[in-house]
């Protein structure tokens, strides 16, 4: 999964609200409410343990280390910037480099480099976007989606180019990610309505590869772009959209909400989840911090177009599948709230949910390391950087807590 930052730096603006409620209990079953006549499930939890609670982490371990450091310091890189990557059956890596050659196939044995291909480009068999997604064919091969050329190719792992089809992507922006079982893409765009009031709309599509475009089906409010005038809470271009396809369809979110809704892939919507999870204020201290990050600006007032910083962290960061039934959500460690273990900085704790309202745990992921670039059943792979910036692959074996039934808290 890719975030296309050219996008996100030039319009985000600050995620309102975030955190979990602190709590030291088991995590609750969920109630369940009908929305309406048509008869539509709420479940909604009630309380949450500690995110550091030990009772509910999952297990991480180390299944392998790929440096993207070369032999010598004068040697090439093994990889120059990983930028996203795919595991093949057989153990390699194919990851996608912000090198001149965008993908390099690395041995499952060692790290070693077996081929590198797919020049940075426009022409037949090049690669343009930082954020194209790759996994395995159903052979020997390899599938690339690059949505700056709006291309899906099929190579071989030694380079050779199969076949080339041109897919429609439309919408702004937004990111792209994988069903963790079958690997059909998913994406969220964004599209303007109307430029005069501002106003857009998004929405998350799944690649339809017979019809060659995406095919959008999980509809989000519609937002505005500016400052109300006449009143003193902004309107704010964020909370973004964030999804995670599961085995049926997707879960779907905003970042300054703790309700999620459960989508078919053919637009129905099966339910809706509701976490508690609570806002946290930014103190004043951090704002001048907050406004060199792209995520933590407003789009200033109509008046002075000067940038301005909202009130609330965000409730979450980013939203990932762990499997078809299960979805996490990136609790930022500036959003710890009181009365929790603060999170130390630059590490990264996932909330795990089912989509039947269920909390499944924490994943905790060790220190230095960001979001995942690969997710398969029991295991993930994520880029972890030293305090010199420099990158390794880390490959993890994925064991969920030993979770008995939970107790029911609303009581």
């Amino acid at each position: 999964m890719r975030v296309d930052r050219s996008f996100t730096t030039s319009l985000l603006a600050l995620i309102c609200a975030g955190g979990c409620t602190p709590q030291t209990g088991p995590a609750a079953s969920p109630s369940v409410e009908v929305v309406d006549s048509a008869g539509i499930p709420v479940f909604t939890l009630s309380r949450l343990p500690s995110w550091d609670d030990g009772k509910f982490t999952w297990g991480l371990e180390l299944e392998r280390a790929v440096s993207t450091e070369g032999s010598t310091p004068f040697a090439e890189p093994l990889i120059y910037r990983p930028q996203g990557y795919a595991r093949l059956p057989d153990g390699k890596l194919i990851v996608l480099d912000a090198g001149e050659q965008r993908l390099v196939v690395v041995s499952a044995t060692e790290n070693a480099v077996e081929a590198r291909f797919g020049a940075t480009g426009q022409g037949p068999g090049e690669i343009w976007s930082s954020n194209s997604l790759v996994w395995p064919d159903e052979s020997d091969g390899i599938w690339v989606l690059d949505p700056g050329n709006q291309r899906l190719s099929r190579f071989s792992t030694s380079g050779t180019l199969r076949s080339e089809q041109p897919v429609a992507i439309p919408g702004l922006g937004g990111f792209a990610v994988h069903r963790p079982s079958t690997r059909e893409s998913f994406f969220w765009k964004v599209f303007i309505d109307d430029p005069d009031s501002g106003l857009l709309s998004d929405s998350i599509g799944r690649l339809d590869v017979e019809l060659g475009k995406v095919v959008f089906f999980a509809p989000m409010p519609p937002r505005v772009v500016s400052r109300r005038r006449n009143t003193s809470t902004p309107v704010l271009f964020a909370p973004l959209g964030w999804f995670a396809p599961v085995g049926s369809g997707v879960v779907v979110g905003r970042s300054d909400a703790a309700s999620f809704r459960h989508y078919s892939d053919e637009g129905e919507l099966l339910a809706v989840i509701r976490v508690p999870m609570a806002p946290s204020a930014i103190p004043k201290s951090d704002e001048p911090e907050i406004l060199e990050e792209f995520y933590g600006v407003v789009r200033g007032s109509p008046r002075t177009a000067r940038p301005e910083v909202g009130e609330w962290y965000p409730l979450f960061n980013i939203m990932w599948p762990v499997d078809d039934s299960l979805f996490a959500l990136q609790q930022s460690h500036r959003a710890t709230p009181h009365g929790e273990t603060p999170i130390p900085e630059n590490q990264f704790v996932w909330r795990v949910f089912s989509t039947r309202g269920r909390y499944a745990g924490a994943i905790v992921l060790p220190h230095g390391t960001a979001q995942p670039y690969w997710i398969e059943d029991g295991r993930l792979m994520a880029t972890r950087r030293d305090s010199l910036g420099v990158a390794t692959i880390d490959s993890y074996l994925l064991t969920p807590p030993p979770l008995t039934e939970p107790k029911d808290l609303s009581r």
